[in-house]
């Protein structure tokens, strides 16, 4: 049999659980298993004291039968089985233990079965307030002198439980980095002071050196514990620190990609107008066959050039369509609607999907599929309401601007004009000034009415609409939007999926009529319609040269 277990062994294991802001249900089985060893209990139970019910309910159980754990469900004063042991002992603050054939003449149905069982009744309290009971059952008599002799782990234990009751005081909001005790070390001091102050009134001799010897044992304990938590603080920061580099430096090179495609598109023109100029003041040219079929052309003047031979290009296997809805019926009737509208599968792919119960792994889905340069066409459906999005685009968090750029030249549309709408400005400041830096055009607002009135003045390319804080404004600014026309990009910053904002935001949006199919397919054939158009024709300047014309012959006898 090994070594019994010690009073500093017992507050280690309470301290190491708060430092884990362990929960009460996690706390009241891991401590309750030491506790009954140290005291050589085969069974036993944590109580806990609730005050709004004034009662005392079970916690957590170890080797109790099924009657007896029933009927420490709650215990009142005066309730079914006469059981007020434990109210007992937490009302006089006392410990009190009793034999099973005692027992049996007060309890209906007794904790043991042995008639030779010691029942102990050992209450918790914090400073004044009553916390709860811990119940220890033994097959024989119980050493008082052991129950009696780890009074400071109870203690300890009662400032445990109590936080966990009713929150407060947990040792976790303690500065780690701080050269100041601990909570748990104040608490232990002060509990250690009562503990000499009530030894000598009652004129009890006082060992000062093993009291002074257990705090130090007690403080070297919270500072390995402390030095754990430092050290796991500062990997944590490491690879946060790590993490956001990698996020700036994918930003980074995301920005500079769309801009060397912009300036290989805009060159692409440049070489294209100049070939034209060339082809248009030269001599006309004479168009040859080769041996293989293939035409080429050759001016007059030029040099003989062996015919290049064009290598064939495999054409992208189209996508099926993809329908993403938990009602199989409604997902059967869209996607029947999409091979009416669109027999023929894109290149570039279609996922339409229902946003309003999106939780994390279909929204994982939509973002796949947009970074494979798929469609995303969306819509809120649930029973008789409904509501058709359009284009989307989803994102957890704020996107940087290397994702907003991308998703902005994926459409048919110059689509260099953008309208954010988010209460947490901060959060798109950086992506305004580095899209501003690319030639984007980027209004912002931060409430319902400014971005309605934006949007009557502009007509964007995109918004982005953040529904993570208010979700009523960003369902007010998507109504406006009339998204399902189709014409613009939606780029949706949704937060957690478990917060359900997104879902919050939807629901104002739905329409008291359910999911049309053919409408919703509809709308899907003018996105992909829109997105497949080929590339954008190449910008051109609004500004003419102004011819001025002749002046009129002046009338004889007029004005100069």
């Amino acid at each position: 049999m090994g070594a019994p277990v010690t009073t500093v062994e017992l507050i280690e294991r309470v301290v190491r659980l708060e430092l884990q802001q362990a929960p009460l249900e996690v706390l009241a089985t891991e401590m309750l298993a030491p506790f009954l060893e140290a005291l050589d209990a085969r069974a036993g139970a944590l109580l806990c004291y609730r005050r709004d019910e004034v009662a005392l309910t079970l916690a957590a159980g170890r080797g109790l039968t099924a009657a007896a754990a029933e009927q420490l469900a709650m215990l009142r004063w005066g309730g079914g089985g006469a059981w007020e042991m434990p109210l007992r002992a937490l009302a006089d603050r006392a410990v009190y233990h009793v034999s099973a054939d005692a027992l049996r003449t007060v309890a209906s149905e007794p904790l043991g079965e042995n008639a030779s069982s010691t029942i102990a009744a050992i209450p918790l309290h914090r400073w004044h307030q009553p916390v709860g009971v811990v119940l220890a059952i033994a097959d024989g008599a119980l050493d008082v002198e052991r129950v009696l002799g780890h009074r400071l782990a109870y203690d300890v234990l009662a400032l445990a439980v109590a936080a966990a009751l009713w929150g407060g005081g947990r040792s976790s909001q303690i500065d780690v980095g701080a050269s100041a005790p601990t909570l748990a070390c104040a608490a232990w001091a002060e509990v250690a002071g009562r503990r000499f102050d009530a030894h000598a009134s009652e004129g009890r001799h006082v060992d000062g050196a093993a009291l002074d010897a257990m705090l130090r044992d007690l403080r070297g304990a919270v500072d390995a514990l402390r030095a754990e938590r430092r050290l796991d603080e500062a990997e944590r920061l490491a690879l946060a620190e790590r993490l956001a580099e990698a996020e700036r430096d994918r930003a980074a090179h995301a920005a500079r990609t769309a801009m060397l495609e912009r300036e290989l598109e805009h060159h692409g023109t440049l070489l294209g107008a100049a070939r034209d100029e060339a082809g248009a003041g030269g001599a006309a040219p004479t168009a040859t066959a080769g041996a293989t079929g293939v035409e080429t052309t050759t001016a007059p003047d030029a040099p003989a050039v062996a015919p290049v031979v064009a290598q064939p290009v495999a054409a992208a296997e189209p996508r099926p369509h993809r329908v993403l809805d938990p009602d199989v019926a409604r997902s059967e009737a869209v996607a029947a609607a999409l091979a009416t509208a669109l027999p023929t599968p894109s290149a570039r792919g279609l996922v339409v999907a229902n946003l309003l119960d999106a939780n994390a792994t279909l929204l994982g889905d939509v973002v796949a599929a947009a970074h494979e340069g798929a469609t995303i066409v969306a819509y809120a459906a649930e029973d008789g309401r409904s509501r058709i999005l359009g284009a989307v685009r989803c994102f957890a968090e704020p996107p940087a601007p290397g994702e907003i750029t991308a998703e902005l030249d994926s459409q048919p549309r110059a689509g260099r004009r953008l309208i954010s709408l988010s209460d947490d400005i901060d959060a798109f400041i950086p992506a305004k000034v580095e899209l501003a830096k690319l030639g984007y055009s980027v209004s912002m607002a931060c409430d319902e009415k400014q971005a309605i009135d934006l949007l009557a003045l502009l007509n964007p390319d995109a918004v982005l609409v953040d529904v993570r804080k208010t979700p009523e404004a960003a369902a007010g600014f998507i109504d406006a939007l009339s998204p399902q026309d189709g014409r613009v990009l939606m780029l949706l910053v949704h937060g957690d999926p478990q917060r359900g904002m997104l879902r919050r935001s939807l629901e104002r949006l739905m329409r008291p009529a359910p999911l049309e199919a053919g409408e919703l397919a509809r709308v899907c054939r003018t996105i992909v319609t829109n997105a497949s158009a080929g590339a954008r024709p190449a910008p051109v300047s609004p500004l003419r040269p102004v011819e001025r014309a002749a002046a009129p012959p002046r009338r004889a006898g007029a004005r100069a």
